[in-house]
């Protein structure tokens, strides 16, 4: 690990240097070998730490753009926010949502935001133009989440009573409403072609979805004996990962959709599951 982190501290990696001297910390590693690297990444890590303020509330969606220079936030406050990394006041910033924003989702190309709202709407924003593009008036309850879906050119919204809806992003058209779930929704998945719309719900069960042919291909029951909470794709999309409010996470092929594990090692409900 000492000898890593020296080689990524001379690279100028800082964040693998961080990532190795502290591992060779731990293992016991002392001397100016370790002090001299450590300490020069940690002042780096100082001298790049930066705070932004535009928030009257907690935020609970932080999302970079993938032009890696640009990141969006929302939260209680309803407010969206745009910003450069460099820039400690936001690009852009507006106001419409009258609830909070718990998510929010970017294009592929980064030119769309969409931000589902509480009061039942999600909002697309053109990034390039700086202004709303839609407002879609999706549900009478509170919305959990909004993907891009069907190659970019759909926008798939959940709510948290388990209703969705299938927009069209070129005109804002609504093209389906349907029942996701019986039960209330999680943080759901979706795959890059939208054959996959994987929803994780409070009844234990897993409802899968074809947006393309706009039917339901699976459902997983009793996929875990308490609320399953979110569901993440790997990123090949041949497994995906449901969290559950149980402490455990279940992983499924999504050929066969047979259990391929079940992994225990928490002690409260998971809210997001990940892959590397």
């Amino acid at each position: 690990y000492l000898s890593r982190g020296q080689q990524a501290a001379v690279a100028g990696d800082t964040n693998a240097a961080a990532v190795y001297l502290a591992a060779a910390l731990r293992e016991g590693a002392k001397g100016s070998a370790l002090a001299i690297p450590l300490g020069s990444v940690l002042r780096t890590i100082q001298s790049e730490k930066k705070t932004y303020r535009g928030h009257d509330g907690k935020v609970w969606a932080l999302l970079t753009l993938p032009d890696s220079k640009h990141f969006a936030s929302a939260g209680d406050d309803g407010t969206v926010n745009l910003w450069h990394i460099d820039q400690d006041k936001p690009r852009h910033s507006w106001h419409d949502a009258k609830a909070g924003i718990f998510n929010l989702e970017v294009s592929r190309d980064g030119r769309y935001l969409v931000a589902p709202s509480y009061d039942g709407h999600a909002r697309v924003y053109d990034l390039e133009q700086g202004k709303l593009k839609f407002d879609l008036n999706a549900s009478e309850g509170s919305l959990w989440s909004a993907h891009f879906a069907n190659g970019g050119q759909d926008i798939i919204v959940l709510a948290m009573d388990g209703t969705a809806s299938l927009w069209r992003l070129a005109s804002g058209e609504l093209l389906w409403r349907f029942v996701a779930s019986p039960a209330e929704a999680g943080n759901p998945a979706i795959s890059k072609n939208g054959s996959m719309f994987i929803v994780p719900a409070f009844d234990g069960n897993v409802y899968v979805w074809d947006l393309m042919r706009r039917k339901q291909v699976k459902l997983i029951k009793n996929a875990h004996r308490s609320q399953a909470w979110t569901a993440s794709l790997s990123p090949d999309e041949k497994l995906v990962a449901i969290g559950a409010w149980d402490t455990n996470i279940s992983v499924w092929d999504t050929t066969s959709w047979r259990q391929t594990a079940f992994l225990v090692g928490h002690s409260a409900g998971l809210e997001r599951v990940a892959w590397s």
